[in-house]
């Protein structure tokens, strides 16, 4: 994706991210543009892409928000989550929120990307051959 175009959607999707998430001032506005770039850089690798589809614009902000929601932006330590409990002797279990970011945070939003998925497989042979135009 070309920077200028990136630099622009991140401009655009700050604003509407800060509205979804209660945000008025901008001392959070770095972390929350990296965290855009970051979710482009996520949808591209995950759809298998160059460019960031048009219609997928109006759910950047959304996702941005989730993963803001998910993380612990802007901490050292990250939160935990009551994972298992057991009763007999007492036992506790606590995971990372952070687990969350990969491919299974995606799984929310897998209707909505289906259609941009890039199904088209490449084998090592064709970075040999050269490009044909149609």
């Amino acid at each position: 994706m070309e920077p200028e175009k990136k630099t622009e959607l991140i401009a655009e999707s700050l604003a509407k991210t800060k509205i979804l998430l209660g945000l008025e001032d901008d001392s959070r506005d770095p972390l929350l543009e990296y965290l855009i770039e970051d979710t482009i850089d996520l949808v591209l690798s995950y759809c298998r892409i160059n460019c960031f589809p048009e219609p997928l614009k109006s759910l950047l902000p959304i996702m941005t928000a989730d993963r803001w929601r998910m993380g612990t932006f802007g901490k050292e330590e990250s939160d935990k989550e009551l994972k298992s409990i057991s009763q007999g002797s007492k036992s506790e279990s606590y995971s990372n929120k952070i687990e969350m970011f990969g491919s299974h945070f995606l799984n929310n939003y897998r209707l909505r990307l289906a259609p941009f998925i890039n199904r088209k497989g490449r084998v090592p042979s064709d970075f040999d051959r050269p490009k044909q135009s149609d």
